[in-house]
Order: structure tokens, then C-alpha cells, then sequence
């Protein structure tokens, strides 16, 4: 079985990461997978760059020229939102010629058009829809937040200045003559995700399943020998992007450190990814330090194994990999609970979810875990049976069978 999978990224970003992950799932457990992107930044071999570099740079300019067009001329929230007006041509590319089934990741900022994958799509090769956000059931925004317009044709969208009939709309429409024409599967990273999906308008009718991301969980052994867990660590590629709720986690520590004085006293918090305001840490009473971005997943797995919580405050998580790397190495996860959290967290089992923004919850749920006798082979168990890649691999593999057959 050959499967092209599409994303346009092998290592920048989360979605990116998780495709990259799958296609190697994939090609080690029973298909053959090639990936192809916009701008390679691995030397994985089943990782392939298409478009020539004024093809590229073409799409992704004229997309977000557009935006800022119908935007008012304003550079706000320039990249919350894609269109997928262009992209580069891929329909007649050797792989996905040759292929018996396409997977389509996260296509935005230039990857793909949506007339391109409306090609794609008229191929008649099984096409799987994986969805690492809301887009796909959105005019053209990745995350919704509060917006409930995606439940019905979008429109009025609050990342433009634009009216009923606006650019959001007039996306959402053309995603729906697609839908409407084709027998694209979709499938969620996470339960939320696909609850999300069935309340839109665009994918209620259509297929939408549940599987999660792969994770490598046999690189992530626990210590063959006990070690002291001192450290409470959060993890995100910006950690105070608004999204990541950092100031949730702040109020949580800083209730922690004047109630329970002694965890302040045994336990250091530390902050991994970009932090842009650099002012944003100072009003923390709890002793903690900032690493920056980590890159050496090796010094980085070394702090999972030193940390007795992994702490989430992100308002909202399509699944929620930092959780799942913290759990794999024995950290108890403790998060708010409004995503694919709940698909990692057995609360009160392998972890701990919080009443949504309380921080005072969120102190209680990590004491919670400081205090509870769950077992680190418990937490790397469950991890494991949900997100190795084979059992990932196999499921994708039994959804293109099925597909083949119809």
C-alpha cells in the first residue's frame, strides 16, 4: 500500500511533528509512505520538497496579501486565519500519482489551494482529511475560541473588519461545494475535535473519526533507578501566546506558594519555549526558572524525568503532546480540560483536570498529583496502549482498507 501524505511542514510546528511521526509509523508497521512538503527540514529520506521557490513564495504572499486586503490594510491576526486561495500544484506529482491513498495534514500558508485539492479529491484516490484544528469546519479561522459561526456559514468574522458577506463567508463557501462533491474522511487528533466537527454546519453530514496523533513512546523510557522529582514543568513553543494561558499557571503557583509554603520550598517550576514578554514572569512568588526553547529532545527528556507535574494551563488543546511527553516519562499531567486533554487524562488516575480558568483549582490539582501515589510505570502504561505508532499506524492502515474496498 503507498500513501502520499501532505503537510507543509516536516519540523516546524506541532502538526508538523505528528505527520512527520505518522509517516514513519506508517512506513515501519505495513505501508509504504512518502511525505512531501513545502520546505524540508529533516534528512529523512520519506520526506520529499515540491515547488519550485518562486511558486512558493508566490502562494504564500498572494494568500496573505489578500487577507491583508480584506483585513482593512491591517497586519492583525494577518496569521489566525488562511484561505487557502493558493497554493502549489501537487495533483500530478509522482507520489501522489502512484499513490493508493492521500492523507491531507495541516496544507495551509501556501501548501495547498483549495481548487488543488479539489484536483486531489476528482483523482479518485481515497482521501483522508487529518485535522490538527478547527479550519477544516471553519470559514478560515484555525481556532474559534468563543465564535460559534462555523455552527452555522460563518461570516462577520472578529479577525476582520468584515461585514456578513466577508472573506470568512465566502471561504466557507467554497468549502462546502468541495464537501458537498466529494467523499473526503475526516479524521480528529481528539474526541473535542470531533465534537467541534459535528456541531459545524460544514461537516455534520460527513465522516468524521478519532485517531489520535502517533508518539514515539519507545523512545521515552522511564529511569531504570528512582530519582527525586523536584520539578513542575510546562512546556509550549511560545509560552505566552494567549492561547497557552500563562497567566492561569502564574495565579496557580502564586497560590501555591502562600498556601503551601513547603512545595514553593521542594519544588522548582520551569518554563520551556519562547517567551516574548520578558516582564511576564516577574510577579511569580513561586521559585522557578526559564530555559528558553529546548531543542535537544535528550536535555529536554532529562527534565521530563526530573519533574513530578506536567502542568498545562492552555485554554484549549486539540490533544495536547507536552502532556503526553510529561506522562511518557513518568510526570503526573495536570491541565485545564477544554480539548483533547480528557483523551490523555483518566482524571484521578493518570493525572488531573481542572475546573476551566480557575486557578485556584488548578493549584489544588497539582497538589493533588504532588501528593498522589500514581506510579510512573502507570502513567507510561496508558501512554503507550493510546499513542504508540503502531497501534496508530494500524488503525490509519485499517481505515484505507475500508476505504479501498467502497
Amino acid at each position: 500500500m503507498k500513501i502520499a501524505v501532505i503537510c507543509t511542514s516536516d519540523t516546524i510546528g506541532g502538526a508538523a511533528i505528528s505527520t512527520t511521526r505518522l509517516t514513519n509509523a506508517l512506513s515501519k508497521h505495513g505501508a509504504e509512505a512518502q511525505l512531501i512538503v513545502l520546505k524540508k527540514g529533516s534528512k529523512n529520506l520519506r520526506v520529499e520538497e515540491a515547488g519550485g521557490d518562486f511558486e512558493k513564495k508566490l502562494a504564500f504572499y498572494t494568500e496573505r496579501l489578500k487577507i491583508y486586503l480584506n483585513n482593512g490594510f491591517s497586519r492583525k491576526n494577518l496569521f489566525k486565519v488562511s484561505t487557502a486561495s493558493d497554493g502549489i500544484k501537487l495533483a500530478d506529482n509522482p507520489t501522489v500519482k502512484e499513490a493508493d491513498a492521500i492523507i491531507l495534514s495541516w496544507i495551509n500558508q501556501g501548501m495547498l489551494s483549495l481548487a488543488e485539492i479539489q484536483r486531489i479529491i476528482k483523482t479518485g484516490k481515497p482521501v483522508i482529511w487529518l485535522m490538527h484544528d478547527m479550519w477544516c469546519f471553519t470559514g478560515i479561522c484555525h481556532h474559534a475560541f468563543g465564535c460559534d459561526g462555523y455552527k452555522h456559514e460563518c461570516g462577520e468574522c472578529k479577525f476582520l473588519k468584515g461585514k456578513k458577506n466577508d472573506l470568512s463567508h465566502k471561504v466557507w463557501l467554497k468549502k462546502n461545494k468541495i464537501y458537498s462533491d466529494s467523499k473526503i474522511h475526516f479524521v480528529a487528533v481528539s474526541n473535542w475535535l470531533k465534537e467541534k466537527a459535528l456541531a459545524s454546519e460544514l461537516l455534520r453530514e460527513m465522516p468524521v473519526e478519532v485517531i489520535p496523533n502517533a508518539f514515539p513512546v519507545e523512545e521515552y523510557t522511564l529511569p531504570e533507578t528512582v530519582r527525586e522529582r523536584n520539578k513542575i514543568i510546562m512546556v509550549a513553543e511560545r509560552l505566552d501566546d494567549t492561547v497557552k494561558g500563562l497567566g492561569y499557571a502564574i495565579e496557580a503557583l502564586n497560590i501555591l506558594a502562600e498556601k503551601h509554603p513547603e512545595i514553593a520550598q521542594k519544588y522548582e517550576m520551569v518554563f520551556v519555549g519562547e517567551i516574548r514578554d520578558n516582564t511576564a514572569l516577574n510577579i511569580l512568588k513561586f521559585p522557578y526558572k526559564a530555559t528558553g526553547r529546548i531543542s535537544n529532545s535528550k536535555k529536554l527528556k532529562e527534565l521530563y524525568s526530573q519533574s513530578a507535574v506536567v502542568l498545562s494551563s492552555s485554554l484549549y488543546e486539540t490533544l495536547g503532546g507536552t502532556l503526553i511527553e510529561g506522562q511518557a516519562l513518568g510526570a503526573i499531567p495536570v491541565s485545564f480540560g477544554e480539548g483533547g486533554q480528557r483523551d490523555i487524562i483518566e482524571d484521578g488516575k493518570t493525572g488531573y483536570i481542572a475546573k476551566y480558568k480557575d486557578s485556584a483549582d488548578l493549584a489544588d490539582c497539582i497538589v493533588k498529583a504532588l501528593e498522589s501515589h500514581i506510579e510512573p510505570k502507570t502513567l507510561h502504561s496508558s501512554v503507550l496502549i493510546k499513542f504508540s505508532e503502531e497501534n496508530i499506524a494500524k488503525a490509519y492502515i485499517s481505515l484505507i482498507n475500508k476505504l479501498l474496498r467502497k
